[in-house]
């Protein structure tokens, strides 16, 4: 909550746009049963009238509460310039994680939503880098 209290105190947080929707649904890295079901959607309310999503997320969620330790590999990519999940924090509990394989990926000069402002990048490190480990195991 002190970082949300910054971004709206300096103007950091993410606004989204129809545009931005429209990306969102012409993606094909999620289906359109997940996208309803995510946080894109719940922030306006889309399919849920209360947005308890949201709420639950920015009020009661504390990953650490699920456990670090995972029977599977775990990726991160994340924007450099995500001032909603800075690296920092995002790093810290990273380091915590014990899996069989992760990696943090920072893609620079990318905000919050690094699939729709630096498509290119997150796309290669998606199909050259994760792709290829997954396909290993």
């Amino acid at each position: 909550m002190t970082v949300r209290t910054y971004q709206s105190k300096y103007g950091l947080s993410v606004d989204m746009d129809f545009g931005d929707v429209i990306r969102i649904l012409a993606t094909p890295y999620y289906s359109f049963n997940e996208l309803k079901n995510s946080f894109i959607f719940n922030q306006f309310n889309v399919f849920n009238d209360q947005g308890g999503i949201v709420r639950f997320l920015m009020n009661e969620a504390d990953m650490r509460n699920y456990g670090t330790d995972y029977q599977v590999p775990v990726y991160y990519i994340m924007g450099a310039n995500d001032y909603n999940s800075p690296y920092l924090l995002a790093k810290s509990f990273f380091d915590e994680i014990v899996a069989p394989d992760k990696h943090i990926y920072s893609i620079p000069d990318a905000d919050h939503m690094p699939f729709l402002s630096s498509k290119t990048e997150f796309d290669r490190i998606l199909l050259e880098e994760i792709a290829p480990k997954l396909a290993k195991s």
